[in-house]
C-alpha cells in the first residue's frame, strides 16, 4: 500500500511538473511571436512584397553641414507590414541637398532608393559638439538580403562609400563589408577606414581630394 502511493505521488510530481514545463514553453513561444510581431525595426526594408501592405516616403528634417553651409534632410520609407498586430520598418534611404547660395537642390543618390544603413560626417565631433568644419560623409550602403531575413539592415553585407560634405562625388569605395570598425579623417587628409570582409579586418586610407585608395593594409593582432 505504502509503495502504491509512493508511486502516485511520483507520478503525481512528474505529471505536475511536465504541465508546468509545457506552460512555460508556450509562453516562450508566445512571447516570441509577439515579440517578432510589434517589433518595430529602425532603418530596416522589407524586401519580400507580400509582407507590405503599404509603403509612403517624406523628407525629414534639414539640418545644416558647416563648411559648404548647405542644407541636408533624409530621405525616410515608411513600410507598414501586413500583420496581426501594428509594424512598421522605417528606413533612410537617400538624402536630400539644399545649398541657399545657390538656390538649388539634388538628391545624394540617383536612381532607385536604397538602404543607407549608417552616414558619419567627418572630421567627427567632440562628443556632440562640432568643432571643425565637414570635409566628407562615410556611408554604410545596403543594396541586398546577404543573410536571408528578406530585409535590408545593418545586418547584411554592405558597400562602404563617400561624398564630399556638399552631398556630391558620390562614391562606392569596398564591397561585402561585414564590419566598418573604424572612420577617421587624419592630418595628412586621408581618409581612415578600417573594416573587416571576408573574416578578414583591413584598413585602407583614402585621399580626401579624389576619393582614391592610396593604401591598403590587413590589420592583424599579434
Amino acid at each position: 500500500m505504502k509503495l502504491s502511493t509512493r508511486l502516485w505521488r511520483w507520478n503525481a510530481y512528474v505529471i505536475f511538473l511536465a504541465g508546468i514545463l509545457a506552460i512555460a514553453l508556450l509562453i516562450v513561444s508566445i512571447v516570441m511571436i509577439v515579440a517578432d510581431e510589434i517589433d518595430d525595426s529602425a532603418n530596416a526594408v522589407s524586401v519580400a512584397p507580400e509582407r507590405v501592405a503599404a509603403s509612403s516616403q517624406y523628407v525629414g528634417v534639414f539640418e545644416i553641414v558647416p563648411g559648404p553651409n548647405v542644407l541636408r534632410a533624409p530621405l525616410y520609407v515608411d513600410q507598414k507590414l501586413a500583420s496581426s498586430l501594428p509594424k512598421e520598418n522605417t528606413s533612410v534611404q537617400n538624402y536630400l541637398f539644399y545649398d541657399p547660395a545657390a538656390g538649388s537642390s539634388y538628391w545624394l543618390l540617383d536612381g532607385p532608393p536604397t538602404l543607407l544603413a549608417s552616414a558619419k560626417a567627418l572630421p567627427t565631433d567632440d562628443y556632440g559638439q562640432r568643432t571643425e568644419p565637414v570635409v566628407a560623409f562615410v556611408y554604410e550602403q545596403v543594396s541586398r538580403d546577404t543573410d536571408g531575413d528578406e530585409r535590408l539592415t545593418g545586418d547584411d553585407l554592405k558597400t562602404i562609400a563617400l561624398s564630399d560634405a556638399a552631398g556630391k562625388r558620390f562614391t562606392p569605395l569596398l564591397n561585402d563589408v561585414t564590419n566598418l570598425h573604424a572612420a577617421e579623417l587624419m592630418k595628412d587628409d586621408t581618409i581612415v577606414l578600417v573594416y573587416t570582409a571576408a573574416s578578414k579586418m583591413r584598413a585602407v586610407n583614402v585621399d580626401l581630394a579624389s576619393f582614391r585608395v592610396v593604401r591598403e593594409t590587413p590589420v592583424e593582432a599579434r
